[in-house]
């Protein structure tokens, strides 16, 4: 199973569960980025880049 740079045990799917929940994107996490809002695009870049 892939990890996060190494640095941890916890499998990627948690840590990105967890963040879409932090983040308020759960409810747009099945959808086509083209179709987030500008707000939503630049959490998901927060996200991308903390994993």
């Amino acid at each position: 199973m892939s990890l996060i740079s190494s640095l941890t045990d916890t499998p990627v799917p948690i840590i990105t569960e967890c963040l879409l929940k932090r983040l308020g994107l759960t409810l747009w996490a099945d959808r086509p980025v083209k179709q987030y809002s500008g707000g939503n695009k630049r959490k998901l870049s927060t996200a991308i880049s903390l994993i």
